[in-house]
């Protein structure tokens, strides 16, 4: 991640699948872990992620709670056929730790 910050990244997220995922600012990295879901298809669960990322995180500079949404919507389209239902976004929630590192 340092090295994406010394190309001029300002902030990275990255997304690891069944691994989770990580965010830095430069000044504070994050980790959140990914629920466990059955795998149907990985198409579109990044950008998903990514989505759910950007529209909590931008709106309240809430990075842990930006990241649970991110992981959580990844996971509901990764255990779907389409784009996911976004249903069990809650129940998937409450399995994930976040650590500031």
């Amino acid at each position: 991640m340092q090295t994406l910050h010394q190309l001029g990244a300002r902030n990275v997220l990255l997304t690891l699948g069944a691994q989770g995922l990580y965010f830095s600012n430069g000044a504070q990295l994050w980790f959140c872990s990914a629920p466990k879901i059955e795998l149907v298809s990985s198409a579109c669960a990044g950008d998903a992620a990514l989505g759910a990322f950007l529209s909590h995180w931008l709106n309240t500079d809430d990075i842990p709670q930006a990241l649970a949404l991110a992981s959580a919507t990844g996971a509901d389209v990764a255990a779907s056929a389409g784009l996911g239902k976004l249903n069990r976004t809650q129940e998937l929630l409450q399995q994930l730790q976040i650590v500031q590192l």
